[in-house]
């Protein structure tokens, strides 16, 4: 996996238009590949509409914004690279938006 900083989410991170309650929306839930968080499945902001060929992989894949943390002082967002057909294995949870 590629890990890139993001400092300014905008207009990326956007909820699904799925509602869940009140202000919760379904998201998925993948791992960030982080050390200390084997295991831990963080919400995914926004997966790339379009797959490319990811080198390293060699298979098609996407990139992904994760929250890491909610903050203070802001949210941590980082971008990262799976397999375009892996994605669909991780589960959805409601994330308070």
């Amino acid at each position: 996996m590629t890990h890139i900083p993001i400092s300014i989410v905008g207009d990326v991170a956007s909820p699904s238009e799925i509602p869940v309650h009140g202000n919760q929306r379904l998201v998925r839930m993948l791992p960030c590949g982080l050390p200390g968080t084997k295991g831990k499945l963080f919400p995914c902001l926004w997966i790339s509409p379009y797959a490319f060929l990811d080198e390293d992989l060699k298979v098609q894949a996407k990139i992904c914004l994760l929250l890491i943390t909610k903050g203070p002082p802001r949210p941590d967002v980082i971008a990262i690279t799976l397999p375009a057909d892996a994605i669909e294995k991780f589960p959805l949870a409601p994330v308070e938006w």
